[in-house]
């Protein structure tokens, strides 16, 4: 078992695991301002398992669509200063 244990103050989070095994088993769990676990925040190996028929294996990129039409040019910067002579 590996514990790491991190503290931020987020409204958001994002968390990619990616294993090489099957019997790999993951979870996560929040905390609370005093250390207690908050199950609202949560994620569970068996919670997840319930995606594997949805999600299954990525298939092959497909092929790459047409280049679309250049944009208008934008307006042009104002003149520089002068160099040294």
């Amino acid at each position: 078992m590996i514990t790491r244990e991190y503290f931020a103050d987020l409204d958001a989070f994002e968390f990619v695991f990616s294993t090489s095994s099957e019997t790999v088993a993951i979870s996560v769990w929040g905390k609370d301002a005093e250390g207690n676990l908050v199950d609202a925040h949560r994620v569970l190996p068996a919670e997840l398992d319930s995606l594997e028929p949805i999600i299954g294996p990525t298939g092959e990129t497909g092929a790459t669509g047409a280049t679309g039409e250049t944009g208008a040019t934008g307006p042009t910067g104002e003149t520089g200063a002068t160099g040294a002579t």
